[in-house]
């Protein structure tokens, strides 16, 4: 990634194969499983970092599904 000058700011987007991931669960629903992810910037003349960040995350998943139900002609769609 190649940041122009003048800015300072910049937004990563990681991804992770589901199995490697363990849910974080509030305290006594389930564990709090947490993950390491570092984050090190160079500079283009050198090898060694110029800056690096370390953070704890955990992953949590909610997702509220809902459909109409007072629509017949979806229900039927459904059974379908």
């Amino acid at each position: 990634i190649t940041v122009s000058e003048g800015n300072s700011a910049i937004s990563l987007q990681l991804r992770a194969q589901s199995p490697d991931i363990q849910l974080w669960w509030p305290t006594g629903m389930g564990e709090q499983p947490l993950y390491h992810v570092k984050a090190t910037w160079n500079d283009d003349d050198s090898s060694s970092s110029v800056v690096s960040t370390t953070r704890r995350i955990g992953f949590r998943v909610f997702a509220l599904v809902t459909t109409n139900d007072t629509d017949i002609t979806q229900q039927q769609q459904h059974q379908q």
